[in-house]
C-alpha cells in the first residue's frame, strides 16, 4: 500500500469522529484528552526539568486514568521507580536532542550503558512523544499490527538494533504526518481504531469461514473435527503477521480491490485438514495459510481431504498455461 492510500484511509477514520453517530469513541476521547495530557506531562518531560521527575508524576504518566491514551504502559513497570537517580539519568539520555535517536534508544535499552529494568521501546516511544508529538511517534503492539495491516512495516535487515528499527520506523510515522497533517499524537490514536476494524474484519471472516467449511463437511464430522477451537483468533492472527492479509494461493488482496471496506479481510486456511488431524496444536507459521474466499472453495472442492495449497497454484499455471498456448480461444465466461 502507498502512503497516500494510507493517509486517506486514517483522515477518513479520523473525521469520523465528529460524526452524529460516533463509531469510535475511543478515539475521540483520545483526541479530547490531547491539551490535558500534553499540559499535565509536557514539561516533566523535558531536559531542564527531568531532573525534578518524581516518582509520582512518572507512575501517573504511566496510568490509563491519567494519560488518557496508552492502556499497558505499567504492566511491565514494577521495579522501575526503585531508583529514581538511575531513571532521571536515563531518560534525561532519552531526550538529549544533540545525540542521534538511535543512539539514544540503544543506550537505554537492555545492554545500554544507561538501561534501567523495565523500560522498553513501548514505554520510551511515549515519552519522546510527549516531549515533542511534532517529532517522535509511538512503537508498541497496536502501531506494529496497524502498520503491518497497511502494508507500511518496514522490513528490518538482520541485526538491525532497536534503536535503528525506531529510527526507520519513525521516519515512516513522519511521513504519515506530513501527509495527513496529524501529529503523532492523533495518528497514535488511529492505531486503536485501524485495529477494531482489523478485529471487525477477523470476525467476519471467522464467521464466513465456518459458513463455507460447513459445505465440506456434515455436522457430525465439524462438530468432532475441533473446528472451533483450532480457529483460534490469536493463531489467525500469527499467520497474517508473517502472509499479510492476501492470498497466499492467487496473490488477490481484498483492500486493494475493494478499499476500505476489505481492509484485513481474509480466510485463513490449515494446510492439513482439520476432518483429519481434529483438535491439534498447530504452528500458525507454518500449518496457516491466508486464502480468498474463491481458492479456499477450490481447495476443498472434490477433495476430501483438502487439496494442498501448491497444488491450487499448479492447477491455476497450467490452465492458464494451456490459455496462453491458444491465444484464439476465448476464455469461458
Amino acid at each position: 500500500m502507498n502512503l497516500h492510500v494510507a493517509s486517506r484511509i486514517l483522515l477518513s477514520y479520523h473525521e469520523r469522529r465528529t460524526s452524529p453517530d460516533k463509531p469510535y469513541p475511543e478515539y475521540k476521547s483520545i483526541i479530547d484528552a490531547r491539551e490535558t495530557v500534553l499540559a499535565k506531562f509536557h514539561p516533566a518531560f523535558t531536559l531542564e526539568n527531568i531532573d525534578d521527575l518524581s516518582e509520582a508524576t512518572f507512575r501517573d504518566f504511566l496510568a490509563f486514568e491519567h494519560n488518557q491514551h496508552w492502556t499497558g504502559l505499567q504492566r511491565p513497570t514494577k521495579h522501575v521507580c526503585e531508583d529514581m537517580p538511575k531513571l532521571r539519568q536515563s531518560i534525561k539520555r532519552l531526550l538529549d536532542e544533540n545525540l542521534t535517536i538511535e543512539g539514544r534508544i540503544d543506550s537505554v535499552m537492555q545492554g545500554g550503558e544507561f538501561h534501567v529494568p523495565g523500560l522498553a521501546v513501548g514505554i520510551l516511544s511515549p515519552i519522546l512523544l510527549i516531549s515533542n508529538p511534532q517529532k517522535y511517534g509511538v512503537w508498541n503492539g497496536k502501531s506494529e499490527s496497524a502498520l503491518k495491516l497497511l502494508n507500511l512495516w518496514p522490513d528490518f535487515p538482520r541485526g538491525t538494533t532497536i534503536g535503528q528499527k525506531y529510527s526507520t520506523l519513525n521516519a515512516v510515522l513522519q511521513d504519515l504526518s506530513r501527509s495527513t497533517g496529524l501529529d503523532f499524537w492523533s495518528i497514535d490514536g488511529l492505531w486503536h481504531v485501524l485495529n477494531l476494524v482489523s478485529q471487525t474484519g477477523l470476525e467476519q471472516a471467522l464467521a464466513d469461514e465456518e459458513l463455507e467449511i460447513r459445505e465440506f463437511f456434515d455436522g457430525k464430522k465439524l462438530e468432532t473435527s475441533g473446528y472451533r477451537y483450532e480457529r483460534d483468533p490469536k493463531a489467525r492472527k500469527e499467520c497474517l503477521k508473517r502472509y499479510e492479509a492476501k492470498c497466499y494461493v492467487c496473490d488477490f488482496d481484498f483492500f486493494r480491490t475493494y478499499g476500505e471496506l476489505g481492509l484485513g479481510y481474509i480466510h485463513v486456511h490449515h494446510r492439513t485438514d482439520l476432518a483429519v488431524t481434529g483438535e491439534t496444536s498447530i504452528d500458525p507459521y507454518k500449518d496457516l495459510v491466508p486464502v480468498c474466499p474463491n481458492c479456499h472453495t477450490m481447495l476443498h472442492k472434490g477433495a476430501s481431504p483438502a487439496r494442498s495449497v501448491e497444488s491450487l497454484q499448479k492447477i491455476m499455471s497450467d490452465w492458464a498455461a494451456e490459455y496462453d498456448e491458444d491465444s484464439g480461444d476465448e476464455k469461458p465466461l
